[in-house]
């Protein structure tokens, strides 16, 4: 605003608003897949792994403790 009281319009210009940032995808960190569509599990480090390679590592530790 001016002093004499009116509105002074003036380009300012400006980054857009929505940038376009490549999706980084999310792979499974087992078997090296991706997980989109996939049912995945979030562990307890903030991994997610798919289901079978959960239950895959499950059965694996479970052998090794057994040894």
């Amino acid at each position: 605003m001016s002093a004499d009281g009116n509105l002074k319009f003036t380009f300012v210009p400006q980054a857009p608003s929505t940038s376009h940032k490549p999706k980084v995808e999310r792979t499974c960190p087992l078997c090296k897949l991706p997980l989109r569509g996939d049912p995945a599990v979030l562990l307890k480090t903030g991994q997610s792994i798919h289901v079978e390679c959960y239950f895959r590592r499950q059965k694996h530790s479970r052998e090794d403790r057994a040894n």
